[in-house]
């Protein structure tokens, strides 16, 4: 390199071929193959114009099979509470002021009148499953609610479905291993288990309704899984 700066035709040469930054024999001068360019990607439409369209889990799934129907439960906002220490007192009373129910015993869950449902999660944790509200009074449930619980939204986090007719305690046999004879899983009964390897909070509505719950990650392969079940048992 140092013996091309020293030849004033290797001189003139590299000044042909080097950015228009470097200065070289006193003289700037631009490649013959450059050109301005730029990479700012171009759009036939202002971005704001563009607006974002919320999506269950399921995309709305609804399925009549010959002895039971399955649906999604979209709108619904789901809230895990946490009781602090030495706050009952106090979750009792903002749950009854907030929902009209008092916590549920483990093992079980309260509906309210609303059409919400309170179901017992684990020691000290309850999940509130909100049916849909106008403008607002969600975000006011919750806001309520944080002054005796710690409150997570993980409505986002997971998947609901409804499944109702003489046939669904037959189809979730199969893929449950719970016992749910009357005896051992009566109406309003809640329980965290697994269907299909796959992990799922179950609970009893009515004589033949039943909550799923599972994990958005996992919502379709979830429902496939159901789906079969209700095919072999139908």
């Amino acid at each position: 390199m140092s013996g091309l700066a020293s030849s004033p035709a290797a001189t003139s040469g590299w000044g042909r071929s080097c950015a228009p930054t470097i200065r070289c024999a006193g003289a700037t001068r631009w490649s013959r193959s450059s050109r301005r360019t730029t990479s700012t990607p171009k759009e036939c439409a202002n971005v704001a114009e563009f607006a974002l369209t919320p999506r269950s889990p399921l995309d709305g799934y609804r399925r009549d099979f010959a002895t039971a129907r399955l649906a999604e439960r979209t709108g619904f906002s789901l809230l895990s509470l946490a009781i602090p220490r030495g706050g009952e007192a106090l979750a009792r009373s903002t749950l009854e002021t907030v929902c009209g129910c008092t916590p549920p015993p483990p093992g079980q869950s309260v509906p309210t009148g609303a059409g919400d449902r309170i179901i017992w999660s684990a020691p000290d944790q309850l999940f509130a499953v909100l049916a849909p509200r106008g403008d607002g009074e969600t975000a006011r449930a919750m806001t309520a609610m944080k002054a005796a619980f710690y409150v997570t939204d993980q409505s986002d986090n997971w998947a609901m479905l409804g499944l109702a007719g003489r046939g669904a305690r037959a189809a979730l046999e199969r893929i449950c291993p719970l016992d749910l004879h009357d005896t051992r899983f009566p109406v309003n009964a809640a329980a965290r288990t697994v269907m299909h390897h796959m992990g799922a909070f179950l609970v009893r509505e009515g004589e033949e309704d039943w909550l799923l719950m599972s994990a958005a990650s996992m919502a379709h392969s979830f429902l496939h899984a159901v789906e079969l079940s209700l095919l072999w048992t139908s």
